[in-house]
């Protein structure tokens, strides 16, 4: 008989999917940005890339930060949550192009490094035998984002405005 999973678990697993549909749902309201911003839609496109490097270079550099001060996992979470939601605002804030460039590496270095972070808590609340479908679970995230969040907040941006999404 399989044990059950942890809620948090698929806390996790929600809290990644957001961070995923962040990364993508610039795409989903390019015309609308590249007005805000004064930038055409191939500059606007580069957001998305933008945060795929803050994500590949600095979730890394972060991640090394937190194991060589040897940060406990939970407050590293809830930090690096903070960390993201201050981009976040930022983001949702921008006055400018470069302002939302700066949110977009925030975000994604944060988020880079949550989802190891999420990864090993989640490792660490299961059994052995377990956490295989814990991870599962968490990264579950990755795949409903471009499926349900990116259409999702293309909707909330076309009714409230692509602040709103942020």
């Amino acid at each position: 008989m399989r044990s059950r999973l942890p809620g948090v678990v698929y806390l996790f697993g929600s809290t990644i999917f957001m961070l995923t549909t962040s990364e993508f749902m610039v795409a989903g309201m390019l015309p609308s940005l590249a007005a805000a911003l004064e930038a055409t839609v191939g500059q606007v496109g580069y957001l998305i890339s933008l945060y795929a490097v803050g994500m590949a270079v600095g979730g890394p550099l972060v991640m090394a930060l937190l194991m060589h001060f040897k940060a406990p996992n939970k407050p590293a979470l809830l930090a690096l949550l903070a960390i993201y939601v201050a981009g976040a605002a930022l983001a949702a804030a921008a006055p400018n192009y470069a302002t939302m460039a700066v949110a977009r590496l925030v975000t994604g270095a944060s988020s880079s490094a949550c989802f190891g972070v999420s990864l090993a808590i989640a490792a660490e609340l299961v059994s052995p035998q377990a956490r295989g479908r814990a991870a599962s679970i968490v990264l579950s995230g990755i795949m409903l984002a471009p499926v349900l969040g990116l259409p999702a907040t293309t909707a909330i941006a076309q009714e409230l405005g692509w602040r709103a999404s942020f």
